[in-house]
């Protein structure tokens, strides 16, 4: 995800600037490719974290159905290497569930301000587009004048 939003960040910076704007002229399509490959990276990693979360609870589910069968069989305590299995699978299984915290925070983070840029971009196009527009009106409104340099 982080290699598409850099290539989106590029695409813009890359693109030919218009004179006398902040304005750039970008490829429409490559820009449109680039959201659909985001759109389309984000559930993956969500799917991938909760495939994390998942394989987490299992663990726990076999751990402690171990532990259940090795009571009911013999109704001994599991020795030291059994606690010590169980014990290292919890500590994996946590080590995935934060993992999966972390990269699920990751993904948010960065599709928020990842939307928070683009509604910003937005905003100043359409504040500089509401300006051109409201220059015209008094363009218009304006008494007429000779254009320049056809005097007389």
């Amino acid at each position: 995800m982080d290699r598409l939003l850099g290539e989106l960040e590029e695409a813009v910076a890359n693109s030919p600037r218009i004179p006398l704007t902040a304005r750039v002229l970008v490829d429409e399509d490559r820009i449109y490719d680039l959201i659909d490959a985001l759109r389309d990276a984000l559930p993956q990693a969500m799917q991938q974290a909760q495939w994390v979360l998942r394989e987490r609870e299992n663990l726990l589910a076999q751990a402690r159905q171990q532990a259940r069968s090795t009571e009911l069989m013999g109704g001994s305590t599991p020795d030291a290497e059994e606690v010590g299995v169980l014990t290292s699978a919890n500590q994996q299984a946590e080590q995935i569930l934060q993992k999966a915290r972390e990269v699920a925070r990751e993904i948010h983070q960065g599709a928020k301000a990842y939307a928070r840029d683009l509604l910003i971009k937005v905003e100043r196009t359409l504040v500089e587009t509401l300006e051109t527009v409201r220059q015209g009106q008094r363009e218009l409104e304006s008494p007429d004048k000779p254009p320049r340099g056809n005097e007389g």
